[in-house]
């Protein structure tokens, strides 16, 4: 029987889980200043993160869909820094009598720290169990349904606030990467986040994005200045790695 696994890099659910989560990242015990750094994060978005718990939606929505469909699909979540754990999840497949895992990266766009490493825990984590296969799903990027969603929402957003203001510029945000992790192969990352925001641009009416880009401040940008309405795919979420990141 198959079953489904939902696997994601984690967050802390409460501010009593930094301590850990900050361990279980960084691979030692982090410094006070680092959890008081954190936890003022945090506490600016109440306190926790929503990530498992929209984790814990999309799996109890996959269920649902299979289930309307009179098909029975276990399906469980498994975080890599803050429970539930992988372990735990296919430990809870396996009492399903589940012989088979698909898994399915929360991240939509390819990296060895985001869906690598998701992966491979599932992976070494099916170990335990003799003849358990796992099958790991495909970016959800580039597929129609992600597009189509994301189009559908800044359809709102446009006529939202183009009544207020002036045609406000998009910005495509993602989670920064370090540079020498692009250069070792994560470069399809930034591909995907392009190829995304070309299929969005394309399907919102947008101009394509230049060929050389532009500037927004000292760095180079991947998308156009051109009208109806300007674009850039940018990052956010720089770690705390002294290396130089994505940019702008």
């Amino acid at each position: 029987m198959d079953g489904v696994l939902v696997v994601g890099y984690g967050a802390p659910e409460s501010l009593d889980e930094i301590p850990s989560f900050m361990t279980s990242l960084i691979g030692r015990t982090p410094s006070p200043t680092m959890i008081e750094r954190m936890t003022e994060h945090y506490e600016l978005i109440g306190g926790k993160s929503p990530l498992v718990g929209y984790a814990r939606e999309i799996a109890r929505k996959i269920e649902k869909h299979y289930e309307d469909n009179e098909i029975t699909l276990p399906v469980e979540i498994g975080m890599i820094h803050t429970p539930p754990s992988v372990d735990d999840a296919v430990d809870a497949l396996i009492d399903c009598g589940v012989t088979r895992i698909i898994a399915i990266s929360l991240s939509p766009f390819y990296s060895t720290a985001s869906n690598g490493k998701s992966f491979a825990r599932v992976a070494q984590s099916a170990e335990r169990y003799e003849n358990l296969e796992v099958v790991c799903a495909p970016e959800i990027g580039l597929f129609e349904g992600f597009i189509e969603a994301h189009a559908q929402v800044l359809e709102e957003l446009f006529d939202k606030v183009d009544v207020e203001t002036d045609v406000a510029p998009l910005s495509f945000s993602a989670h920064s990467l370090p540079m020498p992790d692009v250069e070792a192969g994560d470069y399809v990352y930034e591909e995907g986040l392009r190829k995304a925001a070309d299929a969005l641009a394309e399907r919102l009416f947008l101009a394509p994005a230049d060929e050389a880009g532009f500037m927004i401040g000292e760095q180079r940008a991947y998308g156009t200045e051109q009208l109806p309405r300007p674009w850039a795919v940018t990052f956010q979420s720089q770690g705390m790695r002294g290396e130089k990141w994505l940019e702008p």
